[in-house]
């Protein structure tokens, strides 16, 4: 998805999990986190439950959502519900010159689920490989992998976890 319209997205995401902070806040779900505690106490043990808000965009033209952004509540044990986001963080890439935004672990051209490019360099889906048609677009010098440390193309190897940008799937940018 193109930058501004994942940016926008996110947008939404914010102010939705904002809303619900709110509510959450205000004592305004009460009765949907007792009946979270009343079901997740009786779930076997080590099960959570979460009701979540999510936020998607379709594409009629790949038939698919990407999911940027979970908001909810969450409750294990029958303990006291709590807030909880899931949301894998973004990541820019070229794909076919074109600068693209989704999150990192799906494919920038067709939206499937794609995790660890840097070792899988093609896509199940669509067979768009890393360091051919897709380049992780580097324009921050945050390491992608720990996104704690820097990196640079002079110094392509973060101190914090060890990752190493490969030259030939990373652009700088």
């Amino acid at each position: 998805m193109d930058v501004q319209t994942y940016d926008q997205t996110h947008e939404l995401a914010d102010l939705l999990l904002a809303e619900l902070q709110k509510m959450y806040r205000a004592k305004q779900l009460t009765a949907v986190e007792e009946k979270l505690k009343e079901i997740s106490g009786n779930l076997p043990k080590g099960y959570s439950l979460t009701v979540n808000f999510s936020v998607e965009v379709f594409d009629e033209t790949r038939e698919k959502s990407l999911k940027t952004t979970d908001a909810g509540i969450t409750c294990m044990d029958g303990s006291h519900p709590y807030l909880s986001t899931s949301e894998s963080s973004p990541a820019k890439y070229i794909v076919d010159g074109v600068m693209m935004k989704v999150p990192h672990d799906h494919c920038p051209n067709c939206w499937s689920r794609w995790s660890f490019k840097s070792r899988v360099r093609e896509c199940r889906e669509c067979g768009y490989r890393m360091g051919k048609e897709i380049k992780l677009l580097l324009d921050t010098n945050v390491c992608p992998h720990c996104e704690n440390s820097p990196i640079s193309l002079h110094h392509p190897q973060c101190e914090r976890c060890g990752y190493v940008a490969d030259q030939n799937i990373v652009s700088w940018g």
